[in-house]
């Protein structure tokens, strides 16, 4: 029994290594270090389009959430900056980096 256990895990893992589904990012974490990779390089516009897409596949995201806010923040696109932030504060309100919590 153990054989036939031990054969068809080896057949399930090379099945998922053979399709990509082994350690494959998703493509909204593809968009996200592709946001954080422009964003480093001052890259902001398209640090913006690679976050903003990668919201809009995946609401619940925090880091696409806060990285639109941030790469918009530092374009002054209010209205990309508190789509954002605003996200990201619902997803991790104790979560200093989305929102002020001295009030």
């Amino acid at each position: 029994m153990n054989s036939v256990l031990r054969f068809a895990t080896a057949t399930l893992l090379l099945a998922l290594a053979a399709t990509g589904g082994l350690a494959q990012p998703s493509e909204v974490d593809q968009l996200i270090a592709s946001g954080e990779e422009y964003y480093r390089n001052g890259l902001y516009r398209q640090a913006v389009a690679s976050f903003r897409q990668a919201f809009t596949q995946d609401g619940g995201n925090l880091q696409a959430a806060r990285g639109l806010g941030s790469a918009a923040m530092q374009l002054q696109d209010w209205r990309n900056a508190k789509t954002g932030l605003e996200a990201a504060h619902t997803l991790a309100p104790e979560d200093c980096a989305c929102s002020r919590n001295d009030e």
